[in-house]
């Protein structure tokens, strides 16, 4: 009977023990939506062979619904660099050199980065927007949208397969450990490199205690309102009339009537005596 029980509680203590590890996996995987606050990173060289001097660093910014990315970068060589904000977690590594041919080019990268969750470009509200506007060459960028507008575009269904870019597909929104990577071309490359436009530099957003008011060029964003087909701008209000230009009455004394003759005539004589004389 003893050992009846004995052998219950052991299993008891078995079963209570594989349970706790299960339920902490499944949190630590939960991703918690961005807050407001600053995200930034350092950006590291991933190519030696195109340059190992690129310096830069990236900051995101997040104020209510003022969503605002700057991104600095040094020393990078001429031609047009492509950023993005990928699902990622990881920069790529040595290792994802697979042809070991001393570059890791685009596809090789993928297997760390993920897909194109925002690009850094001339419209941060809309993946299909902007107009693929990337600066060239050393640059500072900075770009600012609606958080809640630039959001309705993510949250919608992704119609466009087999790309680079994906939708939240029902996630939540989150920059914090993502990846952000600028791209570069590279020129006098081996056939085995798979795409000139290669990743240059790459850095992992990490939220700081730095609050975003505190930014010198952080002005309150004016309120905007989400995108909407059926939206139509509401008509302009009429101006006010405006009064009539107001005149000073014409007219005087007969003093001053005949004291202006005078002293017109006086000068024309004085005049003709200067002139004559």
């Amino acid at each position: 009977m003893t050992k009846v029980i004995c052998a219950l509680i052991l299993v008891a203590c078995l079963i209570s023990c594989g349970k706790a590890p299960k339920d902490k996996t499944v949190t630590a995987f939960q991703e918690e939506e961005i807050t407001d606050g600053v995200y930034a990173a350092v950006l590291i060289p991933l190519n030696a062979k195109v340059t190992n001097e690129v310096t830069g660093e990236v900051k995101i910014s997040k104020y209510g619904d003022d969503f605002r990315v700057t991104l600095n970068l040094r020393h990078a060589p001429s031609g047009m660099h492509e950023q993005h904000l990928y699902t990622g977690t990881v920069c790529p590594q040595f290792d994802a050199d697979k042809n070991i041919d001393g570059y890791i080019d685009a596809e090789e990268a993928r297997a760390s980065l993920g897909l194109v969750l925002v690009p850094f470009d001339g419209d941060l509200s809309s993946q299909a927007g902007g107009g693929g506007i990337y600066p060239k060459g050393s640059y500072k960028y900075s770009n600012s949208t609606s958080y809640q507008l630039m959001l309705t575009d993510l949250e919608q269904p992704d119609d466009v397969i087999n790309d680079m870019m994906t939708k939240l597909k029902g996630a939540r929104f989150s920059v914090e450990k993502k990846v952000v990577v600028v791209y570069g071309r590279g020129t006098n490359l081996p056939n085995s490199v798979s795409n000139s436009n290669l990743p240059l530099v790459c850095g992992i957003l990490t939220k700081t205690n730095e609050s975003p008011q505190e930014e010198e060029d952080w002005r309150p964003p004016p309120p905007r309102r989400p995108r909407e087909d059926n939206y139509r701008s509401p008509p302009p209000e009429p101006e006010p009339p405006q009064e009539p230009p107001r005149t000073e009455p014409s007219g005087g004394s007969w003093w001053d009537h005949w004291t202006q003759r005078w002293r017109r005539w006086s000068e024309r004589v004085r005049d003709w005596w200067y002139n004559e004389g």
